[in-house]
């Protein structure tokens, strides 16, 4: 009978630490996806802030000619980059 016992107990230890394995997988996956879910966040949010910057510069008009292109560049690969365009400009 102890030996059934003792057998009973090694038992319920490996299920409870399978369990734990399971639970700290699950939570490290979940943590992995939150973590590249607020980093896509912070890029995108990122390229807007520059895409805005550059829509303000160029609705200036100050700008001289060869630096409106170069802005203008960086404009399109932000928007290819995923930045929304707000208003049409230029």
């Amino acid at each position: 009978m102890a030996e059934l016992a003792r057998h009973m107990k090694q038992q319920t230890k490996q299920l409870q630490f399978m369990n734990s394995q399971i639970e700290a997988r699950a939570a490290r996956s979940s943590n992995i996806v939150l973590r590249n879910q607020m980093m896509q966040a912070k890029t995108s949010a990122n390229y807007q802030t520059e895409y805005d910057r550059i829509r303000n510069h160029l609705a200036n008009n100050i700008v001289p000619h060869t630096t409106k292109e170069k802005v203008k560049g960086r404009k399109r690969e932000l928007e290819a980059l995923g930045a929304r365009a707000i208003d049409t400009i230029v």
